[in-house]
C-alpha cells in the first residue's frame, strides 16, 4: 500500500472503513504529548452505533481482555482515542476501493 493510500485510509472517517468483525488497533494518545501512545492491538469490533453525544458521532464496541478493559478505563480520560485498521483490514479496504473505481 502506498503512503498516499494509507494516508487516505487514516484520514477517512471511521465509518467509511470500519465493519463489525474487523480487527482494529485502539490507540490512546496522551494530550499534549503526541509521542506517548498506548496501543491495544487486534481488538475485534462487535458493534457500531451512531452516538450524538460524542464528537465523531460513532460508538464502537470491541472485545478486550479483563486486563485491557481495566487499563482502558484508567487511561481513556487522559487522551484522545483513535482507531486504525489492522494490516489485513487495510488491504481489504484497498481491494474494495479498487473494485469501485
Amino acid at each position: 500500500m502506498s503512503r498516499e493510500e494509507f494516508k487516505r485510509v487514516e484520514d477517512d472517517h471511521v465509518m467509511n472503513w470500519l465493519r463489525v468483525g474487523h480487527r482494529i488497533k485502539v490507540i490512546i494518545e496522551e494530550t499534549g504529548t503526541p509521542n506517548i501512545r498506548t496501543v491495544f492491538e487486534s481488538c475485534r469490533v462487535t458493534a457500531i452505533a451512531e452516538e450524538s453525544r460524542i464528537e465523531e458521532g460513532v460508538a464502537v464496541t470491541v472485545q478486550v481482555s479483563p486486563g485491557q478493559a481495566k487499563a482502558f478505563e484508567a487511561m481513556k480520560e487522559v487522551g484522545k482515542i483513535r482507531l486504525e485498521p489492522m494490516e489485513a483490514d487495510r488491504n481489504y479496504y484497498r481491494k474494495i476501493e479498487t473494485k469501485k473505481g
